[in-house]
């Protein structure tokens, strides 16, 4: 389970930049999504510090870094729409 779920936290940190670095080649801008790269480190420095709340912190992670990637893409999408 926690194999799982650190897979989907390791895959959304890596996909966020990704997909905003994509997006920028299509359009001008693509700065949208709950968990930018300032929320993600303070969210990691705060599971380091406090080692219980660890746990929690991966699972906030999987979660919203996946969101992240869905609404840059839904975004990016819909920009391209309107450009047309």
């Amino acid at each position: 389970m926690y194999q799982v779920l650190t897979g989907l936290a390791l895959m959304g940190t890596a996909l966020v930049p990704y997909a905003r670095a994509r997006a920028e080649t299509i359009i001008a801008q693509c700065n949208v999504g709950m968990m930018e790269r300032p929320e993600r480190i303070l969210l990691i420095f705060f599971g380091a510090a406090i080692p219980s709340i660890m746990p929690v912190v991966v699972w906030i992670l999987a979660i919203f870094t996946n969101v992240t990637v869905i609404q840059r893409v839904l975004y990016t999408r819909s920009a391209m729409k309107a450009d047309r």
